[in-house]
Parts: C-alpha cells; sequence; structure tokens
C-alpha cells in the first residue's frame, strides 16, 4: 500500500514514531512533504537512512533556507531492499531543491521508480510563484528521463500539489 502525507515536521524523534506507526499498519511506500528536515548530505542533495523497518531516503531542503519544505520517501523493507536502490535523484532546478527528488528501485521482474513533488500553492496575495512552476517542470523533467524511468518501469509520481477545490468567497 502506498500513502502520501504533509507531516508539518518530521524533527527530533519524530521520524522515529511515525515510521513505527506506518509500519504497525504495513504500509510499503510513504511519500513525505513537508518534512521541515534539512540535507546532512549537501553535496549529494539527499540523506540515505534506514532502521529495522524502512529505507528513508529525505530530500531536505538547503540548511540556508529559513523555511525548508522538504520532500522524502520510505520505503517498507520487507517489500523493498537498499541493497536494490537503482539511482536516488534530487531535484536541481533552481528552487527546487527540497522541493523535488527521485528513487530508482530494482524489482524482480521491473524496476519501480518513484518521484516526490511538493510544489507550494501556485499563488501568494494573488502573485504567481515561480517555484510552482520550477516544481512541476522538475517533476516532469524526472518522468521523462529515460535513465531514471527506462521503458518497462513502473513510474509512480507522488506528493502534496497543493490543490485547492471548492467555492470562492467574494465579498460584496
Amino acid at each position: 500500500s502506498v500513502v502520501c502525507w504533509n507531516p508539518g515536521s518530521l524533527a527530533g524523534d519524530r521520524l522515529s514514531e511515525v515510521l513505527e506507526a506506518f509500519s504497525a499498519e504495513r504500509i510499503d511506500v510513504i511519500a513525505f512533504s513537508g518534512t521541515g528536515l534539512t540535507q546532512l548530505d549537501a553535496a549529494r542533495g539527499f540523506d540515505l537512512l534506514h532502521n529495522d523497518h524502512y529505507i528513508f531516503i529525505s530530500f531536505g531542503g538547503p540548511r540556508e533556507e529559513i523555511w525548508k519544505p522538504g520532500v522524502a520517501l520510505a520505503l517498507r523493507q520487507k517489500t523493498f531492499h537498499i541493497d536494490n536502490i537503482l539511482y536516488v535523484i534530487p531535484g536541481k532546478a533552481a528552487g527546487t531543491r527540497g522541493r523535488v527528488g527521485a528513487t530508482r528501485i530494482k524489482r524482480e521482474e521491473y524496476d519501480v521508480t518513484f518521484i516526490v513533488s511538493y510544489p507550494p500553492p501556485p499563488q501568494s496575495n494573488g502573485r504567481p510563484r515561480p517555484q510552482y512552476a520550477a516544481t512541476l517542470n522538475e517533476t516532469a523533467k524526472l518522468y521523462n528521463d529515460k535513465k531514471l524511468c527506462p521503458s518497462r518501469n513502473l513510474q509512480c509520481i507522488l506528493g502534496d500539489f497543493n490543490a485547492h477545490i471548492g467555492l470562492k468567497k467574494v465579498q460584496g
């Protein structure tokens, strides 16, 4: 099973608590948006951790940013094995670091690519946000990368796309 979740933050001991809870529910893939985590390894652009239950790949925001959105992917160790990870690619375009990342993992009969994306809302105070388009473009770029997503590969795009529904309130 697959879950997309925006926890607000995974700082401190919260990550361990969250992974333990999802493990009890036997969730195989968790795409996190809004982790609030920074990169420990800024040169690679991602961090790879694991415990008894999950492989955790964090595409945290750069340390110098004030607000760190951060996306991450947790893969259940009973379903996926850390030695089968083929590629881990962070978003590289300006404004997308910490907002998009991809992982390709080998399976028995096919490979699976997970792309996690967290664009900001398209507008702020009525003005367009360039990071919105940049994040969507970087997501599409990863999806179209033949090394990351070859034919005979299952591609999954996961995340919080800040979609808004409902009636628009009009004063008057």
